[in-house]
C-alpha cells in the first residue's frame, strides 16, 4: 500500500469491547486525520466484511468475525488487525518460537533487546521433572547461583507460564527450584 492510498483509507471497525474500540478509534484519527470510519455492530458485520471498494480499507474487527478469503482477494488494498494463524502469536510457547525464528534471521533487530530469553520446556508429570530440568540448565545453574545471594533483590527471578493457562492463572515467580517444586 502506497502514501498515495493512505490518503483515501477508510477502516470498518468491529470491535464488541468499548474500552478498545475507543482506544482504536483514537489512534486511527490521530494517525489518519482524514480516515473514513464505520464502526459495526456484530449482527451487521457480513454486510460490510463482503463489501468491495477500490479504497484502502483497514478491516479492525474481532478475529473469527474476519473474512480471510476477501482479504486476501485483494492484499493491494487490503489490511487486517490479525494474524490469520493467531495461536503463533498468542500462545507462549509459540511466540518464543516466532520471535527466536525472527531473531535467527534479524540479530540487530530491536527484539533481541526486547524480549526477555525465553526457555520451553514440557512436565507431562511431576515423575518426568528432573528430565524436564535438564533441557533448561541455564535455569538450573541461575537458580543455583542465586543460593549464594544473600540479597533478594540481587537474584535472578524467572516466570513459569504453564502453556494452557491463561490471565495469568498458575504463574509463578521463583529463583531456586524448590520454590519451583513447591505444590
Amino acid at each position: 500500500m502506497t502514501e498515495n492510498n493512505l490518503s483515501s483509507l477508510q477502516a470498518i471497525i468491529g470491535i464488541h469491547e468499548s474500552y478498545t474500540r475507543t482506544l482504536i478509534l483514537e489512534a486511527l484519527k490521530t494517525h489518519f486525520p482524514n480516515i473514513q470510519i464505520t464502526i459495526i455492530s456484530p449482527s451487521n458485520i457480513s454486510s460490510h466484511t463482503t463489501n468491495k471498494t477500490d479504497s484502502p480499507t483497514l478491516y479492525w474487527l474481532e478475529y473469527e468475525d474476519l473474512d480471510f478469503e476477501q482479504l486476501y482477494a485483494d492484499p493491494e488494498i487490503t489490511l487486517a488487525n490479525s494474524y490469520c494463524i493467531r495461536k503463533g502469536l498468542i500462545r507462549k510457547a509459540q511466540l518464543n518460537f516466532n520471535l527466536s525464528k525472527y531473531i535467527s534471521k534479524h540479530p540487530n533487530c530491536s527484539l533481541v533487546r526486547a524480549v526477555p530469553e525465553t526457555w520451553v520446556f514440557e512436565v507431562t508429570h511431576i515423575d518426568y521433572f528432573d528430565e524436564a530440568l535438564d533441557e533448561v540448565f541455564e535455569v538450573v545453574a541461575e537458580c543455583e547461583a542465586n543460593k549464594q545471594i544473600e540479597n533478594s533483590e540481587g537474584k535472578q527471578l524467572f516466570i513459569l507460564k504453564p502453556n494452557l493457562g491463561n490471565k495469568a492463572a498458575s504463574v509463578l515467580i521463583f529463583d531456586s527450584i524448590e520454590q519451583l517444586r513447591a505444590p
